[in-house]
């Protein structure tokens, strides 16, 4: 069972190696974009239910937004 893993991971490694670094950028950068477009497809009766009252600043999408932005600052930089 371990040849398996070994024979997959080494192949997978092999692919992934392939692709540059600029190239594992852009991909992790849209992977971010993927998930924040993801937060803003939930309804706002879901994301507002049992608060008090729909200020912007409780509405979780844009923190989302807002923490995964700077999650994206070290891979645009580095």
């Amino acid at each position: 069972m371990r040849e398996l893993w070994d024979v997959l991971g080494n192949g997978l490694l092999g692919i992934l190696g392939l692709i540059p670094l600029g190239g594992v950028k852009v991909l992790v950068v849209i992977w971010f974009a993927f998930l924040v477009s993801l937060g803003f497809l939930l309804p706002k009766s879901y994301i507002f239910q049992g608060t008090p009252d729909q200020h912007w600043w409780r509405d979780v999408r844009y923190w989302a937004l807002i923490v995964i932005a700077l999650e994206m600052i070290p891979y645009l930089y580095f």
